[in-house]
């Protein structure tokens, strides 16, 4: 009984450890300087809200505003969001040094190119998270 016991608890931590996720949830958002802002809201029940706003120089209060909504799932260092149409994957990544302000060792989600949306707002984006 003793042996059954043992190989159920290290077939859980194997599968725990399987499964760990480095991405915390909460919000990342973009750094800004130029007509445009994304927002990403990662939530504990995996779903996640991605705002995207852009505008015309000058007219903040004419921004258009579109949404993503799905389920996200994590392993490790990588994290993929996926909507009813497509997916899109990030990676966790150390920062460096950034005129920003933020510490180099800081971390943020990089976003790969979707190579079946080419022009889309998460191609290449990089979302900090919010600072508290």
């Amino acid at each position: 009984m003793n042996h059954l016991l043992g190989l159920a608890l290290l077939a859980t931590t194997t599968l725990t450890a399987c499964n760990q996720c480095d991405i915390k949830e909460g919000s990342y958002t973009s750094a800004g300087g130029s007509e445009q802002s994304t927002n990403l809201i990662l939530s504990a029940d995996n779903t996640f809200v991605v705002s995207h706003e852009t505008w015309q120089p000058g007219h903040y209060e004419k921004r258009d505003t579109s949404q993503l909504n799905g389920e996200w799932a994590c392993t490790n260092k990588r994290i993929t969001l996926n909507t009813q149409r497509n997916s899109y994957n990030a990676e966790l990544v150390v920062i460096g040094e950034n005129p920003l302000g933020l510490d180099a060792a800081s971390k943020a989600l990089l976003f790969v190119a979707n190579t079946s949306e080419a022009e889309s707002y998460l191609s290449k984006q990089l979302l900090y998270p919010d600072i508290e």
